[in-house]
This record gives C-alpha cells, structure tokens and sequence, in this order.
C-alpha cells in the first residue's frame, strides 16, 4: 500500500502595497469580482472615508459628549470642533458650552427656536443659524444677535441736502440702520435717502463721524414720514462732514439671512 507523504508548506509572508504613495488609489470597485480588480482599487470599504482629495481617511467614529442626558427632547446642533476648549452644542430651546477637561456644562443663552441648526466659525466668533434665529458666540461666550453688532452701512456719500449723491453701501439685511453722508452747505433741512422712518431716535455728526453727538430733539427735529432732518443750526461748509444716521425696518428682509441654515465660506483668507 502506498502511503501518502505529507510535506509542510514554507509559510509565505502576505505583500503590502501602499495607496498613494506605491500604487495610485482608483477607489471602491463593486462591479468586479475580488480577483479582478486592479491593485489600486478596493472591493470594501467601509472602515474608511476619502478627504477632499480623494485620499484615504480614517473614518471617524462617535463618543459621548455629556455623562448624562438633559432628559427628553433631541440635540438639535453641535459643532464638530473645539471652540476655545469647549464643546457648544444646542439642545431644544437652549445653547450649551461643555468643558470635557473639568465636565462643567454651562447654559449660555435661552429662548432659541427649538429647530435644527449649523455652527461655523468665521472671524474668530461662532455662528449659529436654525431657519429663525442667527446667533453669534464670542470667545467669552457671550451669545448675541446678529443685529447687535451688525455693520451699519453708509447708503450715500456727497449727499446734498436737498438729495442725490453717490450710492456707496447697500441696505445691511439682518439690522434696520443706515448712515447718509452729507456735504453741509449751512442750510437747515437735510433729506434722508429713505422715508418711513423708525421710532428709532436718530444721530447725527458734523465732524464727518469722529463723534456722534448731535442728537434728536436736542440739536435737530425729524419728519419720519417725509424723510427730511431739520437742525436748529445748519451744519457748516464740507465734504462729507455731516452724517445722519437713522433706521427703517422693512419687513421680511432681515428673514431672508435668517432663514438660511447653510453657510459657506468664499474669498479672502
């Protein structure tokens, strides 16, 4: 009888190809079978991502933020990355900053529409936006409206004061005020480029803005309707040394910003 001989195989070391450095990576192939497709590609990938290149990433995965849940009702945004060593988060009606190093969990703001929302940092603040509210958090995490400190813009400049001028800023969409510059030639009555005014009571300077201490009542009086600022004293001769500034709420306008959710960044550094 013929006894088979068993023979033992040399252990073969598997080869390693590296993608993107060695071999170009092609991507995810589900159309061939494993033995067909090329060395640069890949028959599963689901331990991975792709960056903006196209270059393999490690794909992340998910950890608990707070020991302890706030209770019922759902997080309804978070930023991804730290901001100043904390974790700002937005949970129903209410913004959070979270310090993973102590596990203190402080409120910073309340009375947020209960929606679902974006952060992203532009400028060194946090921005949030759900569809209704437009909130910003500095590095003190001070939460405010995007109206507070909205740019005011300077409508017209040389403005006569009976009008006209060159158009210079457009309308600020999220806050109601504006600025017209005027070139004073002595006369009383100086005309907004927008009538309709707010209660807002109106500002003014004629020093070309250096200080704004000419106020309503007390140094000029306002026509709302029409528009038209009447001084006491009519300003003295200048370019552009004599700025009003006053504000008119056209509605809907400020929802047009604040009903966006997604924001990108574009131009400048």
């Amino acid at each position: 009888m013929n006894i088979p001989e068993f023979r033992e195989e040399a252990e073969v070391e598997p080869s390693e190809l590296r993608l993107g450095t060695e071999i170009p990576f092609a991507g995810l192939n589900l159309r061939d079978v494993e033995m067909k497709i090329g060395n640069g590609q890949s028959p599963s990938m689901q331990n991975v991502n792709l960056d903006d290149r196209g270059a393999i990433t490690k794909r992340r995965g998910q950890t608990w933020v707070l020991p302890e849940s706030h209770g019922a009702g759902g997080v309804n945004g978070l930023y991804e990355e730290l901001f100043y060593g904390k974790i700002v988060y937005a949970w129903q009606t209410s913004l959070y900053a979270y310090d993973d190093s102590t596990g203190v969990d402080s409120l910073i703001a309340i009375g947020i529409t209960d929606a679902e929302g974006e952060f992203f940092v532009f400028d060194d603040v946090l921005h949030y936006k759900n569809g209704t509210d437009y909130k910003l958090i500095n590095s003190s995490f001070t939460v405010s409206d995007i109206s507070t400190n909205a740019h005011i813009p300077t409508l017209t400049i040389g403005r006569s004061p009976s009008g006209g001028g060159t158009a210079y800023e457009q309308f600020n969409l999220v806050q109601p005020k504006f600025i017209d510059s005027f070139n004073g030639d002595g006369t009383t009555a100086y005309t907004l480029s927008l009538s309709g005014l707010d209660a807002t009571p109106l500002i003014a300077s004629t020093d070309g803005g250096a200080t704004w201490d000419k106020a309503e009542t007390t140094h000029f009086t306002v026509d709302r309707t029409t528009g038209v600022v009447t001084w006491t004293v009519g300003p003295s001769n200048g370019t552009n040394n004599v700025k009003i500034q006053a504000a008119k709420t056209v509605a809907g306008m400020a929802a047009k910003v604040k009903g966006c959710i997604k924001s990108d960044l574009f131009g400048g550094g």
